[in-house]
């Protein structure tokens, strides 16, 4: 009889965490009785064709835990509440019970994934970028707020000293050094992966553009990103920008659009790519750039440099593992367009900087992915 296990995600849109609930699905799929659960309804057509992962109808449960309407779009510390007290509730059913999206207490020992650290306030002060500051005073330190994440907490029954009994797997070294020191418990590392194989077009052939890839969401920092290929384009004019990704907030989202159609004939707002798509898209431009500080994993980053882009990301994150150079890591808009300006210019470092990203985008594989996940679970069920 095969072992049963539960895969929990708080909600199966297309983002970047939900990446690791479909592939752990997909590498577990065949061997094991799968439960997905989730706050909404699994698509599997279009998480298939967004993560490029092929789980039919059948092979696996899905279960739909919804949030209370009220919560939908707001109020993120409570919209999973009945899913994590579902997820204890059933978790005696199961022979393992995996969050794939940051901590969760099931009663038992389980499996989580760190997404982020946005699961601990102390810690998503100290290291998220600022939300919109329309809602600033939502997020700051007071007795308001304290009991606010205090609710939660009692709602969904998710507790510190259960949550610690858990495998913790980080999404990248930098995630789980903070862990560590933060909690003094120990944290692994498995890298998300980055599925599809883009069409091969010569360095030469390719548009000497920049590719911004992600949400369209304030702390992804775009009108950043547009400001560093401003300053580029004042000695390299034919340089532009095309910005991808699906509209996460539509106030932050018209903001950008508007930057753009004030540079219109250089910044191009292209909107949400998926599957072999956004690939084949990105993989006809030389350079990709992020502004996101502090992002734990950065797997938009991992895309494109999987695509064979030359990417620049700020320093501090899991991001800064991905591209691995310090020529690729700036730490403010000035510093950026003096690291851009130096590559753009030296055929020769573009050269040496493709060898390495090309070297580093194989922990990102699949195929590693794969062997964590069984290796992790193995040693579980041992």
């Amino acid at each position: 009889m095969r072992k049963k296990i539960a895969i929990i995600h708080p909600q199966l849109k297309l983002g970047g965490s939900e990446s690791v609930a479909l592939w752990v699905a997909e590498v577990l799929k065949k061997d094991y009785d799968l439960s997905l659960i989730s706050g909404d309804k699994a698509d599997l057509g279009k998480l298939n064709e967004y993560y490029g992962t092929d789980i039919k109808e059948g092979e696996i449960k899905t279960v739909e835990i919804k949030a209370p309407r009220l919560f939908k779009n707001r109020f993120d510390a409570l919209r999973s509440y009945r899913l994590a007290r579902f997820a204890k509730k059933v978790a005696s059913d199961f022979d393992i019970v995996i969050s794939t999206y940051n901590v969760m207490d099931f009663g038992k020992k389980g499996i989580q994934f760190i997404a982020d650290l946005s699961f601990n306030d102390e810690l998503r002060r100290m290291y998220d970028p600022e939300p919109n500051k329309a809602r600033k005073w939502l997020y700051e330190k007071s007795f308001l707020r304290k009991c606010y994440l205090k609710l939660a907490e009692n709602l969904s029954g998710t507790y510190e000293d259960g949550w610690k009994k858990n495998i913790t797997i980080s999404n990248s070294c930098w995630t789980k050094q903070i862990i560590e020191e933060f909690y003094k418990i120990k944290s692994g590392v498995i890298y998300p992966c980055i599925a599809g194989d883009c069409q091969y077009i010569a360095w030469m052939e390719k548009k000497e553009d920049f590719v911004c890839l992600g949400r369209i969401s304030p702390e992804k920092q775009v009108e950043k990103i547009i400001e560093i290929v401003k300053e580029v384009r004042k000695t390299r004019p034919s340089v532009n920008l095309h910005i991808i990704g699906k509209i996460d907030d539509p106030d932050y989202a018209k903001k950008v659009q508007k930057i753009c159609g004030n540079n219109k004939d250089w910044c191009f707002f292209e909107g949400p790519m998926y599957g072999q798509d956004k690939l084949n898209f990105i993989a006809r431009y030389k350079y990709g750039i992020s502004g996101r500080s502090n992002e734990p994993f950065g797997i938009a980053v991992a895309e494109m440099v999987n695509a064979g882009c030359i990417v620049f990301a700020p320093n501090g994150g899991g991001q800064t593992e991905i591209v691995n150079d310090s020529a690729l890591i700036y730490d403010n808009i000035n510093d950026a367009v003096k690291k851009i300006e130096a590559v753009l210019c030296d055929t020769n470092a573009q050269e040496n900087l493709r060898v390495r990203l090309a070297e580093v985008s194989h922990k990102f594989s699949i195929e590693n992915f794969k062997k964590s996940i069984i290796k992790i679970v193995n040693d579980f069920t041992a």
